[in-house]
């Protein structure tokens, strides 16, 4: 994963000034996240930023060191975000019923339009920044994957190469067409749609003996 840029500091360890360092900084993210959300990755340029967050330029510049240095900042702070394993279910649950909640759960993350401006900004920066792309892919689909993984070897005493394969397959179910077209502006998130999809997925994943 790429590095975090460094945070400014003004002054030694433990000097409270560096709490207002901190919150300006988080002040400034605030600002570019809501920018990204409504604007997408073209609305994300400094001058926005400073207006929308009454920072000056000058003083982002400081912090972040350039714009692209900004932008990679603020992809890193949105990935953190995403902890799939947080909403598995526990052990014991109905398999089926663990796997719908996820899978809405994980499909409407992706869906929402504040992850689809993500996705298009990493895409947008992949070129110079490519371990944005492997942290988006490790962090999103690729913790998700793992943890349907867990669910299905325990729940179905699979081998880890199959229950590996089989949480594939519930991902490109999940998503399927709807992610498509959300991401190509056809759609927006259709919750009646994206059901269909997950049932579809579970039914193929842990249908099968």
């Amino acid at each position: 994963m790429s590095q975090k840029p460094p945070k400014l500091r003004g002054f030694s360890d433990g000097d409270p000034r560096n709490k207002r360092i901190d919150q300006k900084r988080s002040d400034i993210l605030k600002a570019a996240r809501e920018q990204l959300s409504e604007f997408g990755y073209e609305g994300m340029t400094v001058d926005a930023i400073s207006a929308r967050s009454g920072i000056s330029k000058m003083t982002i510049y400081r912090h972040f060191g350039s714009g692209a240095a900004l932008m990679e900042a603020l992809i890193l702070s949105l990935l953190d975000g995403f902890d799939f394993a947080r909403s598995a279910r526990p052990d014991g649950a109905n398999l089926a019923e663990s796997l719908e909640q996820f899978g809405m759960g994980f499909g409407a993350a992706l869906m929402s339009p504040a992850s689809l401006h993500l996705y298009q900004a990493i895409v947008l920066s992949s070129e110079r920044a490519p371990a944005l792309a492997k942290a988006f892919q490790e962090t999103g689909r690729s913790a998700a994957q793992a943890v349907v993984a867990n669910m299905l070897r325990k729940g179905l005493a699979l081998s880890e190469p199959e229950a590996a394969q089989r949480a594939r397959e519930f991902d490109a179910l999940v998503l399927g067409d709807l992610f498509q077209k959300c991401l190509l502006g056809l759609s927006g998130y259709d919750e009646d749609a994206h059901r269909k999809q997950v049932r579809r997925a579970v039914d193929v994943v842990a249908g099968k003996h």
